[in-house]
Parts: C-alpha cells; sequence; structure tokens
C-alpha cells in the first residue's frame, strides 16, 4: 500500500513537472521575420529569420521592435540583398545622382516602433506611423556600409524629419498590426542614408511580416 503511495506521489509530480513544461513552451514565442520577394530588400532564399537560431537576435519593448542578423561577436549566417543599384538617390542638396552603392548582399539589423503608441499594445487593424532604423554591413569585413533612417518626430529636431519634410512626404511607410501575433511593416519610402560620412537619401521599398509563433 505504501510502495501504491509512493507510486502515485511520483506520478503526480512527474506529470506536474510535464504540464509546467508544456505550458511554458506553449507560452513561450519566438520571433520570426520574413520578406516579401518583389521589393527592394528580399531575403536570402534560406527560410524564416527565426530569433535565437543562426546567430539572430531579437528585443521587444515598449520603443519596438529589433532584429539583427548576427550576435554580440559579429558572426551571421544570413543576410538580406538590397536593390541598391535600382533605386533612385538624391545628395544632401536633394539633386539626383546615380546610385551610390550596388545591388548586394548585405548583413543586417532593424529596428521599427512608434513614437505614438506601443506597437505590441496596439489593436488589432490599427495603423501606425512607424519610425525605421536600418543598417547594413560588409558580408565579409562586418563594416558599416549604410545607415538609414526614417523618423518624423525624433529628439533631434534641428535634423528631423528624417529624411527632409520635401521627401518624407513623397513617400509612405505603415505599420499594422494584422492579428494578436502579427504586425505588418509596409514600405515605399525616402530614407536619409549616411554612407561612411556622407549624407544622400534614397527611396526603398520592401514589405516586413513579423511573427511570434508558440515553440510548440
Amino acid at each position: 500500500m505504501k510502495m501504491k503511495l509512493i507510486i502515485l506521489i511520483i506520478v503526480a509530480i512527474v506529470a506536474a513537472f510535464a504540464f509546467l513544461a508544456y505550458w511554458g513552451l506553449h507560452t513561450t514565442k519566438m520571433a520570426h521575420v520574413t520578406f516579401s520577394d518583389d521589393k527592394d530588400i528580399v531575403s536570402d532564399g534560406l527560410g524564416l529569420y527565426v530569433e535565437r537560431s543562426q546567430h539572430i537576435s531579437a528585443q521587444k519593448s515598449a520603443w519596438g521592435f529589433l532584429m539583427q542578423l548576427f550576435d554580440d561577436q559579429g558572426r551571421s549566417n544570413r543576410f538580406v540583398s538590397v536593390r541598391f543599384g535600382n533605386a533612385y538617390w538624391k545628395d544632401a542638396n536633394l539633386q539626383a545622382v546615380t546610385p551610390v552603392l550596388p545591388t548586394s548582399d548585405y548583413r543586417m539589423a532593424i529596428q521599427f516602433g512608434s513614437h505614438y503608441e506601443d506597437m505590441f499594445k496596439a489593436n488589432i487593424g490599427k495603423q501606425l506611423e512607424p519610425f525605421i532604423w536600418l543598417v547594413l554591413d560588409d558580408m565579409e569585413s562586418g563594416e558599416r556600409v549604410i545607415e538609414c533612417v526614417r523618423d518624423l518626430t525624433p529628439p533631434d529636431n534641428a535634423t528631423y524629419p528624417a529624411p527632409p519634410s520635401v521627401l518624407y512626404k513623397q513617400g509612405n511607410a505603415s505599420l499594422v498590426r494584422e492579428s494578436e501575433d502579427i504586425w505588418i511593416l509596409d514600405v515605399n519610402a525616402w530614407f536619409r542614408a549616411k554612407v561612411k560620412t556622407t549624407t544622400y537619401y534614397v527611396l526603398l521599398g520592401f514589405r516586413l511580416t513579423l511573427e511570434y509563433e508558440s515553440l510548440i
């Protein structure tokens, strides 16, 4: 009788731990990102960009979402292709120039969100005016190639909006919460682009889908 009781207790403990493990996996959600393949920024063709895999990191908070396709040691297995060679470029005086960078593959970090509302608390279907920060690094050396910013109301009023209003108004960018765990960043807009120490403006289009999915 005592042995049966011990077995029942052990079984109950194991079941409790199994339930807690299942619940933990079910409630833990990982970010993954995709890009549409018909815009200026497209994926490397190797599948989803998944948080905590292949040196990919992601963070979310009230300020928005950040994903890097490299880790703190600069290691990277993934990249994006950017069609800079087909894009429209302007110099600091807003004069058209030939493409400054070629169409190529780059390591990427991207941050986006909204200054006006926490994107992760927005109502489903809500469209937000996003800020976007995009950096692209050389595939081999890891050196910074370009930093692109689109932001209407950041803290430094002397240099914003970025790009200048005349270009900002020509493009459009939207961040929409499509469902409980899916956000769409749809962009066809001008960015302020810093290449080394020189400022340019570049028109880029891309469609990014962010989804949080449970581990089981």
